[in-house]
């Protein structure tokens, strides 16, 4: 597919003609509209019009897809087949509207391409015009996707490439990373090329038709590296990726499932980081991956690895993975498994029993007895198939399948390529998975490759062993988010070394340090200000008690108050009590000496009845009684009068205030 700006806005207006709803097919009729319009014949053959398609779209669709697409015209009357050639009816050629609709997108795509050319000089790379940053930017895409042409080899991991100069897909991947994927505008830009461009590459290598078959129930065993995306270890980006690929394939028929022996890889893996993440030495041994950065910029300990290995089983689960034992070994299906072994060694791995190696074999030999001999020629119908992210397997798989006398599907596809398959089938199931693979891979271009990581290794123990570094500004170097991108960059212009390295990490380390000081300055003035929050509030806290401990003192001194008033009140009301009962004793004295006295005078007594003779012997007695009193204390009337008041006032008031607090207030109440 030619890469030409032209060739870009095409595509962009395909993307759009799949969103609008029509079918794989219908979705070229404008293509095909435009080019009759355009031809100066009236009768033809198929290859002319791909001829006029390729001149005004740069596109070139196949033969046999013309011949389908130009039946279409056939049977709707537009045109007539006679032989092998196609004659113009009278019906006239429905408009395109090609031109102006190309015309729209190209003003989008050139906000993009300017956007990029101005990023990349920014980068310090040579300046380009706005037409060649987007052919860079659609080449980029191009290498870093995987081929969906079923029998072509797929592309090698992107950190791997061998490239001359890595310094401008490197700055692309950052453009992608950092300016497209948070700006609107040139995120729908790039979202509507990339696409389209996803959809040109398969429908135009593929069977129009059959893309549009669901999957049929196919099991999609995952493969290890998938998993551990899926279940977030790998990084935000490749975990939004792999779950959006699990959902689409699941939307268009499929199962995704995963062997028994994939789980124990995954052990053994999380096996070996939860014995090296303890200790520096065994950080700085891990290889550069997206697993390894994940484990160490999120300073995942020993503990929390083996808290991961033990609900493997749950968290696949919940990430829509069913575990499923391998099926009983049967020979006969499986092909030559030792010669699988021998090709999927490598300069690292040379023992065909090693763990990797094995687990591989296992997987495609049981993928192959599952399928029992039914080699479908499409993987709609292919009942099972091995997904992994390694290109250099999937390389070794089909080499090793198609020598084996294998037919059909090979057993064994790229993630990637059956995800964008699953997303053709049924677009609306995982819009943005196509954009979020292409993320996950600028993240990857952005890796520094293993070799410079070892040699950055490498550095550090000479540091720590020379006393330059200590063992916790080892694992800071290690774990910085800072690292990674300084190495990619020493990847850039040639390869790195030790110099450049730990010119690196002393800029890393510089940069650590400024960061953890500005953190600490942050985390003091944040404990400054909170002693202030805290001493200002015991203030007022305090002001609070005192206004409150004055109002509890004016109510106490108020209710004081109001308790000696009422208690003057008592005391008066007593005092005029005690002298009201005084005097009528005093009184009731007085008249009984004055009656005694009376009956003193001769004849009175003697006058009385029977039952007022005794009342006059008591009025004679309390007579004789004061005479005494008064001839030997000379008491008076007054002095009797002031006694009994004084009495009855104790009396009453020791009746309503038998008991009294410090201030002098009853603490009985009134009754």
């Amino acid at each position: 597919m030619a890469i030409a700006p032209k060739g870009l806005a095409t595509v962009a207006f395909l993307k759009t003609r799949m969103d609008e709803g029509f079918d794989h097919l219908a979705l070229f009729e404008p293509l095909v509209f435009d080019a009759l319009l355009n031809l100066d014949k009236s009768d033809f053959l198929a290859e002319d019009v791909v001829r006029v398609i390729s001149d005004r779209t740069s596109l070139i669709i196949p033969i046999q897809t013309m011949r389908t697409l130009l039946g279409r015209c056939v049977k709707k009357k537009l045109l007539s087949r006679e032989g092998g050639r196609f004659l113009r009816t009278n019906s006239p050629i429905p408009g395109s509207n090609l031109d102006a609709a190309r015309a729209k997108i190209a003003l989008k795509q050139e906000v993009l391409s300017d956007a990029l050319a101005m990023f990349l000089e920014s980068k310090g790379l040579e300046p380009i015009s706005a037409d060649s940053a987007l052919s860079a930017l659609a080449e980029f895409i191009s290498q870093n996707k995987v081929s969906l042409m079923l029998r072509e080899d797929a592309a090698s991991e992107p950190t791997q490439r061998a490239t001359p100069d890595r310094r401008l897909p490197r700055a692309i991947a950052e453009f992608v990373s950092e300016r497209c994927l948070r700006q609107p505008d040139l995120r729908d830009a790039l979202a509507s090329m990339l696409e389209g461009m996803v959809l040109v590459d398969v429908l135009l290598r593929r069977d129009i038709p059959e893309t549009a078959q669901g999957f049929s129930n196919l099991q999609v065993y995952l493969d290890t590296g998938i998993l551990f995306d899926a279940l977030g270890l790998c990084g935000i980006a490749n975990g939004v990726a792999a779950n959006e690929s699990l959902t689409a394939l699941r939307q268009a028929g499929a199962r995704t499932l995963t062997f028994s022996k994939t789980v124990e890889e995954i052990r053994r893996i999380l096996n070996v980081y939860q014995e090296k993440l303890g200790t520096v030495e065994g950080r700085l041994s891990l290889f550069a991956t997206a697993l390894t950065s994940h484990f160490l910029q999120e300073h995942t300990s020993p503990s929390d690895i083996k808290i991961i290995s033990s609900t493997l089983e749950k968290r696949l689960e919940k990430a829509g993975v069913p575990i499923k034992e391998v099926p009983q070994h049967i020979p006969e299906f499986t092909l030559d498994e030792k010669t699988l072994g021998t090709a999927l060694l490598n300069d690292k791995s040379r023992d065909i029993d090693q763990p990797r190696i094995r687990h591989d074999v296992d997987n495609v030999a049981a993928i192959l007895t599952i399928r029992r001999d039914r080699n479908a020629s499409t993987i709609e119908r292919s009942v099972a198939i091995f997904s992994t992210s390694s290109g250099r397997v999937i390389k070794s798989v089909r080499e090793w399948y198609e020598a084996e006398g294998g037919t059909g599907v090979p057993p064994i596809i790229h993630h990637q390529a059956i995800t964008t398959l699953a997303w053709l089938k049924k677009p609306a199931a995982a819009p943005n998975v196509l954009l979020h693979e292409l993320a996950a891979t600028c993240v990857a271009v952005m890796r520094p490759t293993r070799a410079t990581w070892e040699k950055m290794t490498a550095v550090l123990r000479r540091l720590r062993d020379q006393g330059i570094i200590n063992d916790d500004e080892t694992s800071a170097i290690v774990a910085s988010e800072l690292m990674e991108p300084v190495l990619a960059s020493l990847d850039d212009e040639t390869e790195p070394d030790s110099d450049s390295i730990t010119e690196a990490i002393d800029r890393v380390r510089s940069q650590y340090r400024k960061e953890a000081l500005g953190e600490a300055r942050i985390a003091i003035s944040a404990a400054q200000q909170a002693s202030l929050r805290k001493i200002i509030e015991a203030n007022e806290q305090v002001k609070m008690a005192e206004q409150q401990l004055a109002a509890e003192r004016e109510a106490s001194a108020s209710a004081r108050g109001r308790s000696a008033e009422i208690e003057a009140k008592i005391l008066e009301r007593c005092a005029q009590a005690s002298k009201f009962l005084s005097g009528s004793i005093l009184l009731s004295f007085v008249f009984g000496l004055v009656w005694g006295l009376w009956l003193t005078l001769p004849g009175r007594f003697d006058a009385l009845t029977a039952s007022v003779r005794t009342l006059g012997f008591f009025a004679l007695g309390l007579l004789a009684i004061w005479t005494l009193i008064t001839a030997f204390r000379g008491t008076t009337l007054i002095d009797i009068h002031q006694w009994l008041s004084g009495k009855f006032a104790n009396f009453l008031v020791s009746r309503f205030f038998s008991a009294k607090d410090e201030h002098g207030v009853s603490l009985r109440p009134l009754r």
